[in-house]
């Protein structure tokens, strides 16, 4: 996402491009909060939805590299989305960020192909390293077993 004003997004080293995403997150000012991070950690937001009605359809049209779902949401279960997702993107990784999970709750996720479970907190830290392990690369972008070097700071 560009904002007025910005001359050159930050991405990843190396003159790879940014990281294309989408954010379904209910919570306005999570998700304001989580697109400044990731967008200035090497991706770029290229959407984002509070429910889980308009986060399947912003995945399904824009194909992103990886998508990062909240686990509760006003309309429905994250897993529950997930679901949906591996059933019309099965290609785009997806990360369930959410609050609280249950040991079960997170066999299911794993079960359905959720990439990675990541537990919400005042660190982000563990959300960008998910996103940048688990993003799906275009091929050609680089080798499968390419080093990622990158900085959270």
């Amino acid at each position: 996402m560009r904002r007025d004003g910005d001359d050159d997004p930050v991405g990843p080293p190396g003159g790879c491009p940014p990281l294309s995403m989408c954010l379904v997150e209910d919570h306005e000012e999570v998700r304001t909060q989580l697109t400044d991070l990731l967008n200035a950690n090497g991706c770029d937001v290229v959407a984002s939805a509070g429910t889980v009605s308009s986060g399947e359809q912003l995945v399904v049209e824009l194909h992103p590299q990886v998508a990062v779902v909240d686990g509760r949401l006003p309309d429905g279960e994250g897993l529950a989305l997930c679901a949906r997702l591996r059933s019309v993107a099965p290609d785009v990784p997806l990360i369930l960020y959410t609050a609280q999970i249950s040991a079960e709750e997170e066999r299911v996720a794993r079960l359905l192909g959720v990439a990675a479970v990541v537990l919400k907190s005042l660190r982000m830290g563990e959300l960008l390293d998910a996103v940048r392990c688990h993003a799906r690369r275009d091929v050609g972008e680089r080798d499968v077993g390419e080093e990622e070097n990158w900085s959270t700071s």
